[in-house]
């Protein structure tokens, strides 16, 4: 009775030990790289996970690796005014950087489209991935102007409603 006793202690005292080495050999959360190519941004802050903020961020930065549903990214234009534009899911993985093309230069972009006797006018700004940005300031004076003319003639003015 002794005898299997200690065979039971020593099992026991075995399998206490090979799970401790194999929890203290789990390797410890590893970071990634995101390099930020663009001008004037004043914070970078990450969806999901930490939400991870950057005020004023540097170029390159260092996350948590995995996949993210996006960020977004708040530039300062100047004069008081920012906007604000959105990252779409993006995946951070150890000793490989992730280039992220976000922020100014901004290019401004505009549609039209005739439809029965009305004209639709799309308005974007985006940055050098396709990213949209949208004005930060809910004030009227903020937005895009635009004027129609048709034979030299103005026929039409006004301001672009976001969204």
């Amino acid at each position: 009775m002794l005898r299997i006793m200690s065979v039971c202690v020593i099992a026991v005292a075995i399998a206490i030990r090979v799970g401790a080495s194999t929890a203290d050999s789990a390797p410890p959360p590893s970071n990634g790289r995101i390099m930020l190519q663009g001008e004037h941004i004043t914070s970078f802050t990450l969806k999901g996970g930490s939400g991870a903020s950057f005020a004023d961020p540097p170029n390159s930065i260092e996350v948590p690796c995995g996949t993210y549903p996006g960020a977004t990214v708040v530039l300062d234009a100047g004069n008081g005014r920012t906007f604000t534009g959105t990252v779409s899911s993006f995946r951070v993985v150890p000793n490989e950087p992730l280039v992220l093309k976000v922020g100014g230069p901004l290019v401004q972009r505009a549609k039209a489209a005739a439809s029965g006797g009305f004209m639709r006018l799309v308005y974007q700004l985006v940055d050098r991935a396709g990213n949209e940005y949208r004005s930060a300031s809910t004030s009227h004076a903020d937005r895009p102007a635009f004027a129609v003319y048709k034979g030299g003639l103005k026929i039409a003015a006004g301001r672009f409603e976001y969204g």
